[in-house]
């Protein structure tokens, strides 16, 4: 009886406690629906453990005493039990045994890279989830933790109070059901004259017993079992996934009868079915990673977009998905390799190379030192490069990317990119990326590259790849291109938002490179200043306690593009490396959105002699000169409303003879 009501006290510590957790969550997020549920069917299983803990204590309260008629005989001495015996008793000390020494104070926890803890998710429910840390930045007394989640692989910067240790005290209960341990029969020697025999149990009896009630003769009647619910930590830590989904939004309704259901495992790549349904299983949703869209004008059909599932064939425990800080290698040159093993050793996993650069060789080196400094794996890191023009041949790209893995020292990259779709294959540019693309498709299966994508595309040569490459594996991984405030491109993202395509930008810090002085030049022949010059970004790091550099990261990532800022200096790569704790607000957000003037600064179409970006921001002029104004001519452009946006695009693509 009292190991039953140990059990039930148990039960309600161990559901008081998820529920402290479902509370401090409420604190942050009041009006979430979900948590709200959780903590009531917390509170309900609590209460209804707590009848049946007083159910027992009432059915263990002992018989009257005797009346004092006549001397009531002397007290039985308690049976041997645990309950009884001292060695049991709270505080007992073996007789000889040295006294245990005084609880020290609790010192602060210090964590170390690759611990398991409950970090706090700051951009998004502001609950506290399994995640691992990566990197630890600042200083020994205020550390700054670079964390990754374990179920959806999202990336935070937290400090040490948003940070818990994982606490082991559920799986050292015993589970409710296990057998206690026998007990051993009395021996002969200390009851002389006693003969006795250990007990014979029938298992199919006392399995028995326990389905049925107690009889009146065998004393009181034992309570029904209130059966027990399901725990919620799962479902805090699973988030939105829940099996409704699958009954609600399916074909049969909510009343329909519903098959077994199975899935293959729990990443992004998972497939989920039915038992005998004859159906293929499917891609798992609830399983997919997701972006948010923070533009409130593109409506709920972008609001949440499934990324790219490129499979790779025989890579296991690799980074994915490709992490949304990077770390670019362009027109670093003499000392690269000890700035790419500093990036490494300050919590960069995100490479971004090419061929093009000429530095991949030393960039290996670097990619060498940092793994052996940090004690990390190839495996660990996200390393993206890309084909050069003058590689657009069918028997090119495969030595091509032999080439880039012999100089970076690798055996297979996470990505390979075509840098534009240009080749200059005899001395001369033109527009080709079709066959050069299908023969990139053939380094999926030879495991050289775990993904494809491309480089510098317009809307057009975009939407024509897709048609012959829809889906995956073949369909571009990634798109690499220019966009910053001043070249935001909100409408060409949700294209690629619709279509599954992630987006890398490069040049996020956007002409603070001086490779750009010369196109420092807005449409009206002014000079355009430097970006982190920019009042309105300093006046936003200034209240987020960030820099201008910082403020521009953190707006690139919030829109569900990865950035790769580049520097040779070691403060500023850190400086980069911390601008996902800026923590921008939606205000923020669209300050940003509308107050530069759209200007693009890496264009060689005039040099190349080929035409680049059509139906793109700064080419939007040249359209609109050749003709036609009114409905007919809208085009695919920066800073409109999301409405009729596909309607816009059929209008473009068909105007040029492009569908």
């Amino acid at each position: 009886m009292s190991s039953n009501v140990q059990t039930l006290v148990a039960d309600i510590k161990e559901y008081q406690s998820q529920l402290e957790v479902v509370v401090s969550s409420l604190e942050n997020d009041p009006g979430n629906a979900e948590l709200n549920e959780i903590k009531a069917t917390i509170e309900e299983t609590i209460s209804e453990i707590e009848k049946e803990l007083a159910t027992f204590k009432k059915t263990s309260i002992p018989a009257p005493a005797p009346t004092a008629e006549s001397p009531s005989p002397p007290p039985e001495p308690p049976k041997w039990s645990k309950e009884h015996h001292p060695a049991f008793q709270p505080g007992y000390r073996r007789p000889g045994a040295p006294a245990e020494p005084a609880e020290e104070p609790a010192s602060p926890v210090s964590y170390n890279v690759n611990d398991m803890v409950l970090a706090k998710w700051v951009s998004g429910d502001k609950g506290f989830y399994p995640a691992r840390i990566k990197s630890i930045t600042g200083s020994s007394t205020s550390p700054v933790y670079h964390v990754t989640f374990k179920s959806y692989g999202n990336s935070e910067t937290l400090r040490g109070n948003d940070i818990k240790q994982i606490s082991n005290e559920s799986k050292k209960r015993k589970a409710d059901d296990s057998p206690a341990a026998a007990l051993n029969p009395p021996s002969a020697e200390n009851n002389p004259g006693v003969i006795s025999a250990a007990a014979t149990v029938n298992p199919d009896l006392a399995s028995q017993a326990k389905k049925e009630p107690s009889k009146v003769s065998d004393g009181p009647t034992r309570p029904p079992k209130v059966p027990k619910k399901v725990k919620a930590k799962k479902e805090l830590e699973a988030g939105k996934s829940k099996w409704q989904d699958f009954t609600t939004k399916g074909k049969f309704g909510k009343g329909a009868k519903k098959d077994s259901m199975f899935r293959t495992g729990e990443s992004v790549n998972a497939r989920v079915g039915f038992t005998g349904s004859g159906q293929a299983m499917r891609k798992d949703p609830t399983r997919s990673r997701h972006i948010y869209q923070a533009n409130e004008e593109e409506g709920s059909l972008l609001s949440l977009v499934l990324a790219g599932d490129q499979v790779p064939l025989s890579f296991e425990n690799q980074v994915e998905p490709i992490p949304l800080l990077g770390f670019g290698t362009w027109n670093i040159r003499d000392n690269a390799s000890d700035v790419v093993s500093e990036a490494i050793q300050a919590g960069f996993r995100h490479l971004d190379c090419a061929a093009v650069y000429g530095n991949e060789k030393e960039v290996g080196k670097g990619i060498e030192q940092g793994l052996k400094k940090t004690g990390l794996k190839r495996s660990d890191l996200w390393i993206t490069s890309k084909l050069w023009n003058n590689e657009h041949d069918a028997k090119r790209v495969p030595a091509a990317l032999n080439q880039t893995l012999s100089d970076l020292g690798l055996d297979y990259l996470d990505l390979y990119l075509m840098h534009w779709p240009v080749s200059s294959v005899g001395g001369k540019n033109e527009i080709e990326y079709l066959d050069t693309y299908q023969s990139m498709t053939h380094l999926l299966t030879a495991s050289q590259a775990r993904h494809i994508g491309i480089s510098n595309f317009s809307p057009h040569q975009l939407h024509t790849l897709l048609t012959h490459y829809p889906t995956a594996p073949q369909k571009p991984y990634a798109h690499q291109l220019e966009t910053h405030p001043y070249l935001p491109q909100p409408s060409f993202l949700a294209y690629h938002r619709h279509h599954a395509i992630h987006v890398t930008a490069y040049s996020p810090l956007a002409n603070t490179n001086p490779t750009y002085n010369l196109a420092r030049k807005s449409s009206a022949g002014a000079t355009v200043p430097p970006l982190l010059s920019s009042p309105l970004l300093q006046e936003i790091g200034e209240q987020h306690g960030c820099t201008a550099a910082q403020v521009a990261l953190d707006w690139g990532m919030s829109r569900g593009t990865s950035v790769v800022p580049k520097s040779v200096h070691a403060g500023r790569i850190r400086e980069d490396l911390e601008s996902r704790g800026c923590g921008l607000g939606t205000q923020d957000l669209e300050r940003i959105n509308g107050g530069f003037e759209v200007k693009r600064f890496n264009n060689p179409s005039q040099g190349w002699g080929v035409p680049l970006f059509e139906g793109l921001d700064d080419t939007d002029a040249a359209l609109e000169s050749e003709g036609g104004g009114g409905e007919g001519s809208e085009r695919f452009t920066d800073g409109v409303s999301m409405g009729g946006l596909w309607e816009r695009l059929w209008r473009l693509f068909t105007r040029h003879g492009e569908l």
